[in-house]
């Protein structure tokens, strides 16, 4: 390939995958001199001469110039003067001598490698660019238009800012059917194994998808005064989240709620109708998982290490006609509040409870509780408030001055 064939190249590349040329110049600069030293054994210096402008792209060795040839004592990056005279006439011992060197020296398999390389280094730009366009989004909810749906797989393609992404079938809400046309919202995380490795996928499926909602829902949630301490989800099915309020005047879970249920049943549509429970949370680590296997009612719970193990497990009892419900359909109920609260939890009923089985038990020592945050008080001034205040003040400035003047 020519130069100028190969510029071409670059730029439809370029074009077709909106990366700037000299990105794509640096990279195929990078893959040469990887093949070129693969090539010339132990060559430290590979000089270009690159200009698109003029279609000019030459590669260079560069080497030290010895005068006496039994002085070379490094002959990949050294060259006699009577060889580099070949080259340039005019070349001294101690200068350096560029060696122009041709394509078709580097073989079939350095070429193969560098062509590898060149690739690997477009998916890299394209993967910075990526994380350039939606490294921003990455954490939050956004709007996409559905704008195809292929019937095997079950896979959306989404657009979003004018780009297109992959809504995978196992990222949507079970249970839900998508067509081209619909808007919904997604939630945008960044997946991956390491910082090159990583990549961008959108979901309606985690934790974060429902998290995000209240907080657009319910402003109490996105100004701070109340706190989503934990989320549990199992998508299309049960959600429990767990809050808390840090102003006595607010009742988290009334405002989670909404007048009328408006609130929640916004939420809810944005999640194809999934049942949500909403938990106020508890210092308290055995009130917290009796409230969160809500709706069941909870006797009596109790967070023990037993000897040999490291990690602390809730016993709870139930009643009989309880039993069921705590445990919910597939296990679900039981399920969710281990998540929320961070237990394994024993679910037992008041026919299988026996105190002995606490015998070979240490009691938890829960961690302190988190400080709440203080709250600044601005003392309310109304109109009347501030009048009344304002001529107080005037009074006494005019009985000072009386008294200082008599």
């Amino acid at each position: 390939m020519s130069s100028k064939s190969l510029f071409g190249a670059l730029n439809e590349l370029a074009e077709d995958k909106e990366i700037g040329t000299d990105i794509l110049i640096e990279k195929i600069k990078i893959a040469i001199t990887s093949t070129v030293k693969k090539n010339y054994a132990s060559t430290n210096d590979v000089v270009f001469d690159i200009d698109p402008a003029k279609g000019k792209f030459d590669v260079y060795l560069k080497k030290l110039v010895i005068e006496d040839p039994d002085d070379i004592d490094d002959e990949p990056n050294q060259m006699s003067l009577e060889d580099a005279q070949i080259i340039n006439p005019r070349i001294t011992a101690g200068e350096y001598c560029l060696i122009k060197l041709k394509p078709e020296e580097f073989g079939r398999i350095v070429a193969q490698h560098a062509k590898n390389v060149v690739k690997q280094g477009v998916r890299e730009a394209e993967q910075d660019l990526l994380k350039q366009s939606w490294g921003s989004r990455s954490g939050s909810i956004v709007t996409a238009n559905i704008v195809y749906v292929d019937a095997e797989s079950g896979n959306a393609t989404a657009e979003i800012g004018g780009n297109e992404i992959t809504l995978y079938s196992g990222e949507m809400i079970p249970g839900e059917s998508l067509r081209a046309g619909d808007v919904v919202r997604v939630f945008v995380s960044m997946s991956g194994g390491g910082e090159k490795r990583a990549y961008f996928k959108i979901t309606r499926c985690n934790e974060g998808y429902l998290k995000q909602l209240f907080e657009i829902e319910v402003p109490e949630i996105a100004d701070g005064t109340v706190v989503i301490k934990s989320v549990a989800r199992i998508a299309g099915y049960r959600s429990k989240i767990a809050v808390r309020s840090y102003d006595e005047n607010v009742e988290a879970v009334g405002a989670c709620i909404g007048d009328n249920r408006r609130r929640i049943n916004s939420i809810r549509r944005h999640l194809a109708n999934e049942k949500i429970d909403i938990i106020l949370y508890d210092d308290e680590p055995e009130n917290f998982v009796k409230a969160a296997l809500s709706p069941a009612v909870v006797t009596f719970a109790r967070i023990d290490v037993k000897r040999n193990e490291k990690e602390p497990v809730c016993t709870v009892v139930v009643a009989e006609n309880q039993l069921s419900l705590a445990i919910g359909s597939r296990g679900q109920n039981a399920k969710l509040a281990a998540r929320l609260t961070g237990f394994k939890i024993d679910i037992k009923s008041v026919g299988e409870y026996n105190p002995a089985d606490f015998d070979d038990c240490t009691p938890y020592i829960p961690p302190e509780p988190e400080r709440e945050p203080e709250q600044e008080y601005e003392p309310e001034i109304n109109a009347e408030t501030e009048a009344a205040e304002t001529e107080a003040e005037t009074q006494i400035e005019t009985e000072t001055a009386e008294a200082v003047t008599s």
